[in-house]
């Protein structure tokens, strides 16, 4: 059942995780493919709405997982289906009358996790993808990077 196959999908995010950290990105890379191709998107979408948000917030780790793996055809795959269920639900909450939303105060509480969650991948997707801070500062950029205190009290 479901339940089921997020706990495996978070298991196979740790230890690409894991892999990563270790340095050994080609290995996270295989594992995040390996559960990719075993665990078809039609069949158990990255986004898409579960008892307090555990499939995203899953998906979220294992989109993390794969930006820490460099793999660039995973990121746009899960990237792409998470925003798209985050904005779902961001639009379906904000839709709702108060009489409506009474029923689902956890979810719309919750919501505000939703909206964290799909700014997290923007700017995920834009440290990755933008200048790192080092190339930033080698452009005269002075935003870049916070200066360090000099020690000098004024």
């Amino acid at each position: 059942n479901r339940r089921h196959l997020i706990t495996i999908r978070d298991a196979f995010a740790d230890n690409a995780i894991a892999l990563a950290k270790e340095g050994k990105i080609d290995e996270a890379k295989k594992v995040l493919e390996k559960a990719d191709s075993k665990m078809l998107e039609q069949n158990f979408p990255y986004g898409m709405p579960s008892k307090y948000g555990m499939n995203n917030q899953t998906s979220f780790k294992f989109l993390l997982a794969a930006y820490l793996a460099r793999d660039q055809k995973l990121i746009s795959k899960v990237s792409r289906s998470l925003k798209s269920d985050l904005t779902q639900e961001i639009n379906y909450f904000n839709s709702l009358t108060p009489e409506q939303a009474g029923s689902y105060w956890y979810e719309i509480n919750g919501s505000l996790n939703v909206q964290q969650m799909s700014s997290a991948i923007d700017m995920l997707d834009k440290i990755a993808n933008g200048p790192s801070p080092l190339q930033q500062l080698e452009k005269g950029d002075s935003t870049a990077a916070p200066r360090a205190d000099s020690g000098n009290k004024k």
